[in-house]
């Protein structure tokens, strides 16, 4: 028995599967009464599709945002779940590049896995909150947001992120930039 329930929010993209199959497994391992998986599968060209899923779901319960392609495991997602902020994350790697430098760098606002309290979803409008019909920016819509009303992510370190960081040593998965 758990005292803290929570929707897990995926929204899969079609002809991404090979990425998201990690993603997949975990969430078939969630059927228990701490949470409750919503899932939706969108057309890659279905910009709307994710928004549009949050704003559905917004003010029902805990809400954690799981991206298709992040892996986390289920004592992250307990972790998560279970923490007393209103607004908290994991940080992941993702590929940046400038000019012909390709690189990794650590995402640490993002939504890749990231929780809004119950709580939080009473006091803050879902349109204000994700102040956009697409997923394109959208975490820097709810980071700006976020940083208007003056609300820090309490960060729960660094989760796996499917998008070609495989590649990289464990030493440097695990740096903090």
């Amino acid at each position: 028995m758990c005292d803290v329930m929570a929707i897990v929010l995926t929204v899969f993209v079609k002809g991404y599967e090979e990425r998201e199959m990690e993603t997949k497994e975990l969430l078939m391992h969630l059927c228990n009464k701490c949470y409750t998986p919503k899932i939706t599968t969108a057309q890659p060209q279905d910009v709307g599709a994710y928004p549009q899923f949050v704003k559905e779901n917004w003010g029902v319960d805990d809400l954690i945002l799981l991206e298709h392609d992040i892996v986390p495991t289920i004592q992250q997602l307990d972790e998560i779940r279970n923490c007393k902020y209103d607004v908290c994350n994991y940080s992941y790697y993702i590929p940046t590049s400038n000019g012909d430098n390709h690189t990794y760098g650590l995402l640490s606002n993002g939504l890749g896995l990231a929780k809004f309290s119950l709580n939080f979803q009473k006091q803050h409008n879902v349109n204000e909150v994700f102040n956009t019909n697409t997923f394109i920016n959208i975490d820097i819509k709810v980071n700006e947001y976020l940083q208007k009303h003056n609300i820090a992510w309490h960060s729960h370190g660094i989760v796996k992120h499917n998008h070609k960081i495989e590649d990289l040593p464990m030493d440097f998965k695990l740096k903090q930039f």
